[in-house]
């Protein structure tokens, strides 16, 4: 884990500011329906995280072997969760993100917040403002992207969901680099997010 060596200028790009700018369009879109409100704070984040200056030296590590242990672990601390608590997992999604679909609620959950929240927090934030500020801010987000709308028991576990899984992607994007932990991210949120919702469609569908 690097940080910022001591006396480098700070730039106005620091992922501090970055992350105060994010707080600051999540505040701005409070009144706008979630769905739409949550594209427009993963837009913001996708800018965010091209101005930053030091993008191209981030710690990718990309391989097949690495991206399948990352892929691998978010298979083996999601699906005992959502072996025991399918129906209030598939609840849970509804309430936070809205979604009227089950395409719209696999980019919102998945496909789009897992390479664009890495980057970000593990990439970005983690090296230089260090693992505690990384998963500490990425707990914060989760109050700036549910707390306008979602009912507080809700908002409050995908808090502290969202702490002890950063915690968990911390670790793998230290041990195994940037792309497993997306990997791991991209497959935990699809089992504990999508999967309920797909399967409960599958079962409608098959009567």
């Amino acid at each position: 884990m690097t940080r910022r060596a001591a006396g480098a200028p700070a730039t106005v790009a620091a992922p501090h500011l970055l992350f105060l700018v994010f707080a600051g369009v999540g505040v701005a879109t409070i009144a706008l329906p979630q769905p739409g409100r949550l594209a427009i704070l993963y837009v913001a984040l996708g800018v965010l995280v091209l101005a930053y200056p030091g993008l191209g030296s981030l710690e990718w590590r990309f391989s097949l072997p690495a991206v399948g242990r990352g892929a691998l672990l978010g298979l083996v601390i999601s699906l005992p969760v959502w072996a025991f608590v399918p129906t209030q997992l598939r609840a849970m999604a509804g309430r936070l993100y809205g979604a009227g679909d089950l395409a719209l609620l696999f980019y919102q959950a998945c496909l789009v917040p897992a390479p664009l929240e890495e980057v970000f927090f593990r990439g970005i934030l983690a090296p230089e403002a260090g693992a505690a500020a990384g998963v500490g801010l990425y707990a914060l987000a989760g109050l700036l992207y549910f707390a306008p709308h979602a009912p507080f028991p809700s908002v409050v576990a995908a808090v502290l969901a969202m702490a002890l899984l950063g915690l968990v992607w911390t670790y793998v994007r230290e041990s195994h680099g940037l792309a497993a932990a997306t990997a791991c991210h991209l497959v935990a949120a699809f089992v504990l997010l999508v999967w309920p919702a797909l399967l409960a469609a599958l079962r409608a569908l098959l009567g």
